[in-house]
This record gives C-alpha cells, sequence and structure tokens, in this order.
C-alpha cells in the first residue's frame, strides 16, 4: 500500500513537474514572439525568410526567468492547499499545477496578434486570449481553494426563485437562438462589414442615406447640398428642370414644392437610424474624404450599424413572442425562428440600408398587439399604433399591410372583444398620424396622395395588367420565385392547408392579412430578379413561417407516413429543379408576353392540383393511418438522451481525457515551435510584421542564414523587404478580381503610415478605361489610359491610426473586356511618421532617398505633410544632434521653431531652410524633428520605416550614408 502510494505520489510530483515546465516554455514563446518577427518574402525565384532574430537564445533567457516563478507559484499555493486539507503535497502541487494549464494556450498567441474579429465592434483577439487565460487560472484556483461553483454563482443569481428555476429552460432557449443569430450575423460578412469596411452601398441605399445625412446635418429631407455632382452641375439642373416646367430630376428625384430636391423614398428608415448616424458623425469624423458618391459618410458607422442590430434582436424577440403564443410549444417556437435565421433571405437585408428589417420589426410587433395583446393595455394600444402608424412611412407599399392590421384589430375590438372605448381611441391616434402622413405629400408635391410623387416622376408603381404572372411568378417561377428561394416557403403552402383545417378563425385573419399586400407586389412590374423577389416579399415571411408552422402542429394528430413522403418528394422536386430547371418557368417581365400565358396555365393547374392531392391524401389518410411519433414522446427521448451525456460528463474519464488534451496540444505545438521558429510554415501575416516593426524605434531583419546582411529600420533596403508583389489577372467572364495578403475571415491590424499600391498592366484592351480599388475601407476609381506597353495607375491611403482591415485587395474593372489583362500590383509602405493620430508627414518619391538637399549655399528639408482635420495648426522643432570636435558625447543644437498651418486635409509641401549663421555645418550628425499641437503639447510619433525616438523623428546625414541609416556610436 505505501508502495502504491509511493508510486502516485512520484507520479504526481513528476506530472506537475513537466507542466511547471511546459507553462515556463508557454510563457517564454509568448513573450518571445510577442517580438519576434519572422516574415516571409515571396521572390520569382525562390522564397526567402527575414528574421529579427538569429537563434532562441532571448527564448531561452525568458524560460530561465519564468521558471522559478512558475515553481514558486505553484509549491506556495500547493503546499498551503496540501496543509489545510490533510491531503499529500505531491497531490497539493499535482492539483495546483492544473489551475495554470491555461497559461500553455498562450504559447499560441502568434495566430492570434494583430487580428481582429468583425462584429458589432471591431474585437481584438490578443487582448482577448491573454484575458481569457488570466480568467481561467483565476477562476480554477478560486475553485480548487475556494470551492467556488461558477455554475452555482450563475444560477443563485440569475434564477433566485423556484419560479425563476422551472422558466429556466425558455431563458436557455431563447438565448441560445440570439446567440445563433449573432453566429449567423457573423457569416454575413458582406452586408455587415460595409460599415466598417468599403461602404459601398448600391441600389437605393444611398439616397435612404443621402436623406439621413441631410436630416442630421440641415434637419430637413431636401437632399440639394448632398445630391449627386458638385454645386455647378446640380444648379444647372435645377435651371434645366424649371425652364421645361418639369418636377423630374436626376434618378427618382423631384423639385419639391419649395425649389428643393427631393427622393420620392420615404424617409422612415433614416428616421429610424438618425440617432446612430448623428453619434457615428461626431465620434468617426473621417481622416480623407470618402472616394466614392457618398462623400459626407462618416469614417465608420458603428452606431448605425448597431441601431440595425437593435431592429434585429426586436424582430427577434417580436418573432419568438409570436410563434410561441401562437403555438404554445417552445419547440415548435425554436423550429421556426431556425428557419426564419437560416432558410430565408430576412438575415442578409437586417444590415442593409433599406425599410425591409424595420418593416418586419412593426409588422411583428402589430401581430403581437393584434392576436396576443400585451398585458398593459396602454403599451398595448401604443404598440399597435406605433406599428400601423409606422409601416406607410416606410415605404407606401407597405400601407395595404397597415390598413389589414387596423382592419383586423376593428374586426376584433367590435365583433369578439365588444371594446368600442378602445376601438375609438386607437383610431383617433391613428387618425391624427394619418393626417400627418397626407399633409407630408402635400407639403412636398401639392396632392395629399401617397402616389403623388410617382405621377410627378412621371410613372406608375403598379400595373393591374400583369397581375396573373407576378402572381404565379413569385410563387413559382424557377429562377426566382419564393419555393426556388426559399424552399422553406413550399411548407407555407401546405401549411395554409393545414391552418384552415386545424385554426381557421386565425389561419383566414392571417391570410386575409397577406393577400392584399401580395396582390400588391404582383401588380409591380419586376423583372425576375432574384434580389427583387426577396426584398419584395421579405416582410411577409414572418406570417409565411407561421403557416409552416401548422405543419408542425399537425405532426402530433394528422400526419400521416404518406404525409412526410409527400413533403420529401415536393421538397426534393424543389431542390432537384433549382440545379437542373427539369420544369422551367420564366414569368419575370414588365408586360405578359404570348408564351408567358403557357405558363401562367401550367402554374394555374399545378396550384389547383397540388392542394387537391393533399387533400386527398389527407382524408385517405385519416381512414388508414400509422401513428406518428408525438412530440412529447420525441421530448422524453432527448430528455433522456441528454441527461446519459450529462452522466457520461460528470465522471472522471472525461474530465482526465480533456485536460490530457489541453496539455498534450501545447506540448505538441511547443515542440513544433522549437523546431521551426525560423520557417516559413510559422511565418507572421504582412500586416503583423508591419505592426511589430513599427512598435520598434530600430529595427533589424536579416535574412535566414545571413546575419550578416542585415537590414535595419530606415534603410533604403528595408523597404524592399515588405515591397509586396503579385501576379494579378483580369479575366473577361467577371469584373472583379480577388488579391488576398492573408488567409481566414479574420481582419488584419494595419498600423498607421502612408501606403502605396501600384497596378501595372502589360498592353491593356482600349475597353479598360477605368478601375475601382477596394482596401483599407475606401473604394477609389482610377482612370486608365490604355496604350500598348506598359501601363502604371497608382494610389496612396493615409492611415492616421491602428486599422482591422480585410486582408484583401479588390479589383473591379468597368466595361466588358474581350481577353484577360495580365499585371502585377505592387504594395508598400512609404516612408511616414504619423504624430497623435493627426498628422503624417511622408517623403515624396521625387525625395528618395535623401531629404535634406543642398541648393547653391543653403540647405533643406523637404516633407509632406496632411492632416486629419481642415484647420489644423501645429509648431515643428528642430535641433541638431552632433559629436563636439575631439570631444566626447553628443551635443543638442536647437535650429528653431516653424508654425505651420494646413487649411484642409489635402497634401502640403514644405521646404524649411536649416542654415545655422555664423557657423559651419556638420558633416555628419543627426537632425531631431519633433512636433507641437498648437496648446504646446509634444505629439508621440510612430513609423513603420523611418527611425525615431519618443516623439522625435531621427534624420541622420553624412557624406556617404543616405537620410535613413542610423545614426553613429554614442548617438540615440
Amino acid at each position: 500500500m505505501n508502495l502504491s502510494r509511493t508510486k502516485k505520489n512520484a507520479l504526481s510530483v513528476l506530472s506537475a513537474s513537466v507542466i511547471v515546465v511546459l507553462v515556463s516554455m508557454s510563457l517564454a514563446i509568448f513573450f518571445f514572439d510577442h517580438q519576434l518577427i519572422v516574415f516571409k518574402k515571396v521572390l520569382p525565384e525562390k522564397i526567402a525568410i527575414f528574421t529579427s532574430v538569429s537563434d532562441l537564445g532571448p527564448l531561452l533567457r525568458y524560460f530561465l526567468l519564468f521558471l522559478p516563478v512558475v515553481a514558486l507559484s505553484v509549491l506556495v499555493p500547493g503546499a498551503l492547499r496540501a496543509r489545510r486539507t490533510g491531503q499529500a503535497l505531491a497531490e497539493g502541487l499535482a492539483g495546483q499545477t492544473l489551475t495554470l494549464v491555461p497559461l500553455l494556450f498562450l504559447s499560441f498567441g502568434r495566430f492570434f496578434s494583430g487580428k481582429h474579429l468583425q462584429f458589432i465592434f471591431s474585437l481584438p483577439l490578443y487582448p482577448l486570449l491573454v484575458a481569457g487565460a488570466a480568467a481561467s487560472v483565476l477562476f480554477l484556483n478560486a475553485s480548487y481553494h475556494l470551492e467556488f461553483r461558477l455554475s452555482d454563482f450563475i444560477r443563485e443569481r440569475a434564477f433566485p426563485g423556484q419560479r425563476a428555476r422551472e422558466g429556466r429552460g425558455r431563458t436557455v432557449i431563447l438565448l441560445g437562438l440570439a446567440g445563433l443569430l449573432l453566429v449567423h450575423f457573423m457569416t454575413l460578412s458582406p452586408f455587415f462589414r460595409r460599415f466598417s469596411s468599403l461602404m459601398i452601398f448600391t441600389g437605393d441605399e444611398p439616397k435612404y442615406l443621402r436623406m439621413t445625412h441631410s436630416l442630421a446635418t440641415d434637419g430637413d429631407l431636401d437632399v440639394t447640398d448632398d445630391f449627386v455632382g458638385d454645386e455647378v452641375e446640380v444648379q444647372w439642373r435645377l435651371e434645366q428642370a424649371r425652364a421645361a416646367g418639369e418636377r423630374a430630376i436626376g434618378h427618382f428625384s423631384i423639385v419639391g414644392r419649395d425649389g428643393g430636391i427631393y427622393h420620392f423614398h420615404m424617409p422612415g428608415i433614416s428616421f429610424l437610424i438618425l440617432p446612430g448616424y448623428l453619434l457615428d458623425l461626431a465620434v468617426f469624423e473621417r481622416d480623407i474624404p470618402n472616394t466614392q458618391a457618398l462623400m459626407f459618410l462618416p469614417a465608420r458607422m458603428v452606431f448605425t450599424r448597431l441601431m440595425f442590430f437593435m431592429l434585429a434582436l426586436g424582430m427577434f424577440l417580436l418573432a419568438a413572442r409570436f410563434f410561441f403564443r401562437m403555438f404554445g410549444s417552445r419547440a415548435i417556437a425554436g423550429f421556426l425562428l431556425l428557419a426564419l435565421v437560416l432558410a430565408t433571405k430576412v438575415p442578409e437585408f437586417l444590415f442593409q440600408v433599406y425599410p425591409e428589417s424595420a418593416a418586419i420589426f412593426f409588422l411583428l410587433l402589430g401581430l403581437n398587439a393584434v392576436f396576443f395583446p400585451f398585458r398593459n393595455k396602454g403599451w398595448n394600444a401604443f404598440s399597435l399604433v406605433l406599428a400601423i402608424g409606422c409601416l406607410p412611412w416606410l415605404h407606401q407599399r407597405y400601407i395595404p399591410l397597415a390598413a389589414c392590421l387596423y382592419g383586423l384589430f376593428l374586426f376584433q375590438e367590435f365583433f369578439e372583444r365588444k371594446s368600442w372605448k378602445h376601438a375609438l381611441t386607437v383610431s383617433l391616434a391613428l387618425t391624427a398620424a394619418g393626417l400627418g402622413y397626407l399633409y407630408y405629400f402635400f407639403a412636398l408635391t401639392g396632392d395629399p396622395w401617397p402616389w403623388s410623387l410617382y405621377s410627378l416622376w412621371g410613372t406608375s408603381y403598379t400595373r393591374l395588367a400583369i397581375l396573373p404572372s407576378g402572381f404565379f411568378g413569385y410563387l413559382f417561377d424557377t429562377g426566382s420565385g419564393l419555393l426556388s428561394l426559399a424552399p422553406v416557403f413550399f411548407f407555407t403552402l401546405t401549411g395554409i392547408y393545414w391552418g384552415i383545417r386545424l385554426d381557421r378563425r386565425r389561419a383566414v385573419k392571417l391570410l386575409a392579412l397577406i393577400l392584399p399586400y401580395f396582390g400588391l407586389i404582383s401588380v409591380t412590374p419586376w423583372h425576375g430578379l432574384a434580389w427583387e423577389t426577396a426584398r419584395m416579399s421579405l416582410v411577409l415571411f414572418p406570417v409565411f413561417l407561421a403557416f409552416a408552422g401548422y405543419n408542425l402542429r399537425a405532426v402530433a394528430s394528422r400526419t400521416s407516413w404518406a404525409h412526410i413522403v409527400f413533403y420529401a418528394a415536393g421538397l426534393g422536386f424543389i431542390l432537384w429543379n433549382r440545379l437542373h430547371r427539369l420544369w422551367d418557368i420564366s414569368l419575370g417581365n414588365v408586360l405578359i408576353l404570348p408564351h408567358q400565358v403557357g405558363y401562367i396555365i401550367q402554374c394555374f393547374i399545378v396550384l389547383v392540383l397540388f392542394y387537391l392531392a393533399f387533400w386527398g391524401l389527407d382524408v385517405r389518410a385519416q381512414k388508414k393511418r400509422r401513428a406518428l411519433p408525438s412530440l412529447d414522446q420525441v421530448r422524453r427521448l432527448v430528455e433522456r438522451a441528454l441527461q446519459r451525456l450529462r452522466a457520461v460528463g460528470r465522471g472522471a474519464a472525461p474530465r482526465r481525457a480533456l485536460t490530457v488534451l489541453a496539455v498534450v496540444l501545447p506540448a505538441a505545438y511547443i515542440l513544433v515551435f522549437l523546431k521551426n521558429w525560423d520557417d516559413k510554415t510559422l511565418a507572421m501575416s504582412y500586416f503583423d510584421a508591419l505592426n511589430k516593426v513599427e512598435r520598434s524605434s530600430q529595427a533589424a531583419l536579416q535574412p535566414k542564414g545571413y546575419s550578416s546582411s542585415s537590414r535595419r529600420k530606415g534603410e533604403a533596403k528595408f523597404m524592399d523587404i515588405f515591397n509586396w508583389t503579385v501576379p494579378i489577372e483580369l479575366l473577361p467572364e467577371r469584373n472583379r478580381t480577388v488579391v488576398r495578403f492573408g488567409p481566414g475571415y479574420l481582419a488584419d491590424r494595419c498600423p498607421p503610415g502612408s501606403y502605396k499600391v501600384d497596378l501595372e498592366f502589360f498592353d491593356p484592351p482600349p475597353e479598360l478605361t477605368l478601375l475601382a480599388f477596394d482596401f483599407l475601407r475606401e473604394s477609389r476609381e482610377m482612370p486608365i489610359d490604355p496604350h500598348s506597353g506598359r501601363v502604371i495607375v497608382s494610389t496612396i491611403y493615409l492611415v492616421f491610426r491602428d486599422m482591422p482591415v480585410s486582408p484583401e485587395f479588390v479589383i473591379r474593372h468597368e466595361g466588358r473586356i474581350v481577353r484577360p489583362v495580365k499585371g502585377v500590383m505592387h504594395f508598400f509602405p512609404i516612408p511616414s511618421l504619423v504624430f497623435d493620430k493627426k498628422l503624417i508627414v511622408r517623403l515624396s518619391e521625387g525625395l528618395y532617398p535623401n531629404c535634406i538637399r543642398t541648393n547653391g549655399t543653403h540647405t533643406y528639408l523637404g516633407f509632406i505633410a496632411n492632416t486629419r482635420k481642415d484647420n489644423s495648426s501645429f509648431r515643428l522643432n528642430l535641433s541638431l544632434l552632433e559629436k563636439p570636435g575631439g570631444g566626447k558625447g553628443t551635443k543638442e543644437t536647437p535650429l528653431g521653431a516653424y508654425s505651420i498651418k494646413l487649411r484642409n486635409r489635402g497634401r502640403h509641401k514644405f521646404d524649411i531652410r536649416l542654415d545655422r549663421p555664423d557657423k559651419i555645418w556638420p558633416e555628419e550628425g543627426t537632425i531631431i524633428f519633433s512636433v507641437s499641437d498648437a496648446r504646446g503639447r509634444p505629439m508621440a510619433c510612430r513609423s513603420v520605416w523611418l527611425p525615431f525616438r519618443k516623439n522625435a523623428w531621427l534624420i541622420s546625414f553624412g557624406m556617404e550614408r543616405p537620410y535613413g541609416q542610423p545614426p553613429p556610436p554614442g548617438l540615440p
């Protein structure tokens, strides 16, 4: 027995020692890797690896430093624990070492360095890794020494009473589905990133944003100041329209009664996002004016995006309440919410600047208020007035939805609840809102009717003659019908049947709500585009899914195996037809063409036969039906399976396996790192290397295996390391080319500075005249003068602060090219410094390689400056650091102070005279260049390439040294 205990104690001490060594090495790798640079330079013939150190000596020093610290952090608490509990010292030490296991994951820090998760805000992953490891260590120590249990802590505070504990399951389900919604939003990066990335808004989005900006800056909807074109062009258009006696101007815009320019889009969504947009204007002032049409947008639109997120979350919660109250089942409600998030186009529109997301929110608010009133009558009445009153302000096509909601409300109040007083109160409030709505059109057009804007423009929103093609096209069109875009709509069609059979009164009310709107969009000209179908029908999807829920309700009582076969066959045919177009229907057009009459007849016959077959199947199945498992039986089966999983999870074996896995994985990575720390497999991303160079005042990189060829920060050859060159090819079949310089979907942190992009093409065709280049949250248009030979187009990006960017360039070309166009893209940092996120001082290409030049008997310091804000004043302080003749040390001599004022954010070129009256200019030395703001406070500087010290740029000069070479010994 004693021998067994001795072996156990020895094994515990051995495992504790191994973990102590691994934790010490993980911490050493974390700090060593924090400064280590391993950059992979791709050359035409080979791949060159540049590193900042030549061996693992610094890593060994870090390891020897952390080893005693980690050993003491295990020995002291472990001994105290053993003494307090009476267990063996070896057991106490082994238990204490397990509390440090999370620190092993710090060795993976290089995979998080400089990476950001672009969500509501940009989340840096590196601090999250450190915070997560530290929090885990604290939690494990609290659990080990104080017997702290996180689950008990949360349960006691989140569910304090017995009643709350009973409702815990509902809360967990809701939180889980909300989390799924958030995760799904993260996958919609093309729609989400625009608010903090390229901000390329298409379609009608610029008009809604232009109206929002007019409300924010002028307090009205007159967009004359922000209309497309310069002031002279806009004024000329207005004069032309007045001279011709026309009210239409530009694209979907009119001249109002007051002479201003107004979009005929409704301002509802502009008012809703206005608070967030005002905050964005105040917080995120644009560094450089936007190069696209919407030049007024702020640099980032975080709070505007947050407004859309709040609408999306409110929509999700209202949908959860509506589905649960309608079916009385959390399982059905959860399934419908999953379908809403994963099987419809709704999430794709939640972050687009269109009124659809707000319309869904207000429709669900009205549905809850009408069908399942809130407990507080005043709040219910307010919700109903808000929903019905706001829907028409989002778009005129939502008037039928608002009118039907109001009609259902009156029907229930008059004939079911007999509440005349409540109906009168709501009606008076809606009358007041309606008068304001009509006055809006009268103020703009002189006509109070909602279609007056379209009449002034000279168009009609609807064409009754296309009702058959629109109705059946929205249902059955192979390329853009609802069945093709969202196959879950198949269960809406079957759910309408089940709704009428199982819940006729409510199903008829829902049909009465959606059919007028569906009829309106059916007579709206459309071109068979999937985007048109999705946007027009989007607001109805919560009701579509409510009908789909009747299928789940019917499972327990009326569904047979024959129904399951019918569902599978129908859904399978829809999915197969999407791929192979076995039944090809094309009804998209502004008029009904002769060949489309046959399509309409086919669709009508198919719809009738569909419901007849389903009805016949239901009648036959009721006579001879094999029962399906009920929902209660399925729920009990799932609960038993979860109980067994929990019982297995509480055992010692899974915990032991998880602990071993948590130790083995980092240990294996540590071995890989020690063997391949300077290999291309562990090379860091482009911007991560730039970040580490920028943090160091005088970094040095050397090719692997050639330590004598080290290149120091500031040397002309140092920039060649980061001159990223990649071949590109523009293809005729697509007008968008993506060039990636980093893996994954995470954003990289771009350090502040100046960056240049050169696009070099060989013999571009004549039709290639314009390129759009998307990078660093901007879209820039670059005209091309095509001719034979080599053509180069360039642009410079100014970055005033750390900016998380997607690791890709997007090149878009206008016009159709007939052949592939090959070329090369160069991307590299320009020698520059950034002072306090306010001022960029850079060198122009004409000043390479020396920013100090002589002209006759005078010496000049030349540079280019850009400021982040207009009318900014700065004070430049120059001094000379030199060695006294024959003496030791250095001497700093002031050269003078210069006040500069930058009136705009454009490019300003400066030449500062550096003459020293009555003194001889030294052959070599260092000029210290520092900047103070208008209040005299020194400004800190940062640079990717140029050498610097705190608050100062170091400009070395000499007979044979370029401007950027480090100063001689004795100088900083």
